[in-house]
């Protein structure tokens, strides 16, 4: 099993054994708007979580067996209370 990331901001689930082509990916209304720039695979009872982070300042939460939406949301800022980035 694989996770990757798109330049496009899509996140892409492969199943090896069934093939090259992804077997689900997030669309484009709920993905990064900038390049993903790194995944992550997160410990969990069900080995189906992951964590996709951007440049869009956002880091998202999946579970690979529903791509469709992300399970939570992260913005990422530079620790500024008055003035965000």
């Amino acid at each position: 099993l694989l996770i990757g990331g798109s330049y496009n901001g899509l996140v892409n689930y492969y199943d090896l054994r069934k093939g090259p082509s992804p077997v689900t990916k997030t669309s484009v209304e709920v993905a990064h708007y900038d390049p993903v720039y790194d995944v992550v695979w997160l410990q969990s009872k069900t080995a189906s979580e992951c964590t996709s982070v951007s440049s869009d300042g956002r880091m998202l939460f999946w579970d690979v067996r529903k791509l469709s939406e992300a399970v939570d949301e992260c913005i990422l800022n530079d620790g500024n209370k008055d003035h965000p980035k």
